[in-house]
């Protein structure tokens, strides 16, 4: 019953407007309790005002910019390590203006970005071993679909 939010970014050449784009992907466990038959995912390319125009999953763009978000303070703290202190800042500062651009305008998404931003003066000066370890563990943590406390999530049991 654990559950785990997996984000799989895909990038490919520019196609012309109407070509179709396919990939094949599965996913499967040391204990072959997911599903591993491949599927098929298919798409179309369109122009940028017909992409614009699509409906989005606000909650897959929410689980996408914690993801960079995460992986940035995982950089930000390798370059605070090594002293780094700027480049510490410029990482946080690029991820949160990449996590801007997946969903201008949405609430949840800026907040993300802020809170990105709101870091950058602790990454910006030597941080002490203990701030260290505890960044390490909560960065750590969210990108294994953790808790804060580090234990995994469970769904929630049906009512």
């Amino acid at each position: 019953d654990q559950q785990v939010t997996i984000v799989v970014a895909i990038r490919c050449t520019a196609g012309a407007a109407g070509s179709e784009v396919a990939i094949t992907a599965r996913l499967t466990d040391r204990d072959h309790a997911l599903f591993p038959q491949p599927m098929p995912i298919e798409w179309r390319v369109v122009d940028a005002a017909a992409d614009a125009a699509q409906p989005v999953n606000i909650e897959v763009l929410i689980d996408a910019a914690k993801l960079v978000a995460e992986r940035a303070r995982a950089a930000a703290l390798e370059a605070n390590r090594r002293g780094d202190f700027n480049q510490a800042r410029q990482v946080l500062q690029a991820a949160a203006s990449d996590i801007r651009a997946l969903a201008p305008g949405a609430r949840q998404i800026q907040a993300i970005a802020e809170e990105l931003e709101a870091d950058e003066p602790e990454y910006h000066q030597a941080m002490s071993a203990m701030v260290m370890k505890q960044r390490h563990f909560a960065s750590y943590n969210q990108s294994r679909a953790r808790s804060s406390e580090g234990k995994a999530r469970r769904r929630e049991p049906a009512s």
